[in-house]
């Protein structure tokens, strides 16, 4: 089952991005917008979204992600190109499910996985990989989980600390860039 993923990397060179993934995929099409489009990802048809709406320092790339570390490979390779940093986090709210990842420079330096057992209902670590980074000060005590989700917690304001650090940050664009890539396969 595929999922859609948000991935920011540090870059603002949509070129270097594109041509690394190049490298990984075959690209069939290569649209520029300055929009986004209603119907972005279609069935039976793979298509990746780069775009620096967040911040112009900073690339996000969406994707429907296949295999769990089909992502992961790409940022591995695109942080290694570009000699920079790249994280996603991706959260499924109806099952506590969580994925983080941190790269920098072609190196996973944080995993993190958390999935909900149902059979012993009871949210289990399954990765837990790479050095603390400094919002994860107090995870000893609490699942990542709940550190991102609850908003009454003092420790929720710790993930908005690491945005902060790597200067991922909402820079009030009012125009943005898409790049809508159509993939057929890998290469």
């Amino acid at each position: 089952m595929s999922k859609t993923i948000r991935c920011a990397v540090k870059t603002n060179d949509f070129q270097l991005l594109i041509y690394t993934i190049g490298c990984f995929y075959t690209i069939d099409n290569h649209e520029i917008t300055s929009f986004r489009k209603e119907e972005e990802f279609v069935p039976d048809k793979r298509i990746l979204i780069l775009n620096n709406e967040v911040n112009k320092e900073w690339i996000q790339i969406e994707f429907e992600v296949l295999h769990p570390h089909e992502l992961d490979e790409l940022i591995r390779r695109i942080t290694f190109e570009s000699n920079n940093v790249a994280f996603f986090m991706f959260r499924q709210t109806v099952d506590e499910t969580l994925r983080f990842v941190f790269f920098s420079q072609g190196v996973t330096v944080r995993s993190y996985y958390q999935e909900y057992l149902r059979h012993h209902q009871q949210l289990r670590v399954m990765e837990n990989f790479g050095a603390f980074l400094s919002f994860e000060n107090e995870l000893e005590e609490k699942l990542f989980f709940q550190i991102v989700t609850e908003e009454k917690d003092s420790k929720y304001d710790n993930l908005k600390v690491f945005f902060n650090q790597v200067g991922f940050l909402w820079d009030g664009l009012e125009e943005a860039d898409f790049h809508y890539l159509s993939l057929s396969g890998y290469k």
